[in-house]
């Protein structure tokens, strides 16, 4: 059940596909590289003398699936405007990927 303005092809539409895509992605990425995701890959138990260059490239992936599992809808993709839905969630993740 969308809200009306997500029923529409508006370019806001897009815009707001893509950034939920995204927060929820970034959201589950952040999660994950803090160890408050018990499934994650991610392991923020390191010893002392150990370090870790960069982040978690496995919580980003993580994120990127969560938010894949979470917003796109089970179906066919027949009409136009799910397909664009469906392009703008997946511009959104990719957004993530390249950006984290």
């Amino acid at each position: 059940h969308d809200p009306p303005l997500l029923r529409q092809g508006f370019r806001e539409s897009s815009l707001v596909w893509a950034l939920s895509s995204a927060s929820a992605a970034w959201g589950v990425a952040t999660a994950c590289a803090q160890g408050w995701i018990d499934d994650c890959a991610c392991n923020n138990h390191m010893g002392q003398n150990e370090y870790e260059f960069g982040g978690c490239t496995h919580g980003v992936q993580h994120g990127i699936t969560a938010s894949r599992k979470l917003l796109t809808k089970v179906g066919a993709v027949n009409s136009l405007l799910r397909k664009v839905e469906k392009h703008n969630l997946k511009a959104g993740r990719l957004a993530i990927k390249k950006t984290l």
